[in-house]
């Protein structure tokens, strides 16, 4: 689901690996009138997977956990963002890391969407180049 999807044969250096761009505002998924924000996964890749969260004001993302260590952002909008007593507001260019397993809330304050980083470690694509050891 890239916005633009472009092969990096002309650096040697690449191997053949895709650059991928995204919008996410133009991506992100239409925002829905239930309790629960909406939720789509954009891009699954090496090393990590980007899910785009669409909320209504007052929607709240209730109390879970991410196996993965994990990056929030507001890409617009104010979503509070929440471990244990701890509150961050996360505004357009406020992001916060979280390791895995981490008991954490969002709720929303404004129509938002958020990108989210799921930090996997896991490999999607061959790097290695034949004929090389």
């Amino acid at each position: 689901m890239a916005d633009l999807q472009f092969r990096l044969d002309e650096d040697p250096e690449s191997r053949g690996h895709l650059l991928n761009t995204f919008d996410v505002l133009q991506v992100a998924p239409p925002p829905r009138d239930r309790a629960m924000p909406s939720i789509s996964r954009l891009f699954e890749g090496d090393g990590a997977n980007l899910i785009a969260i669409t909320f209504v004001a007052g929607q709240v993302l209730a109390d879970h956990r991410a196996a993965h260590p994990i990056t929030v952002q507001a890409i617009c909008g104010e979503v509070r963002f929440m471990v244990a007593d701890r509150v961050e507001t996360l505004t357009p260019g406020v992001v916060v890391h979280l390791p895995e397993m981490v008991v954490h809330r969002l709720e929303s304050v404004q129509d938002s969407v958020v990108l989210l980083t799921m930090l996997t470690g896991e490999r999607h694509q061959d790097l290695s180049v034949p004929g090389e050891d």
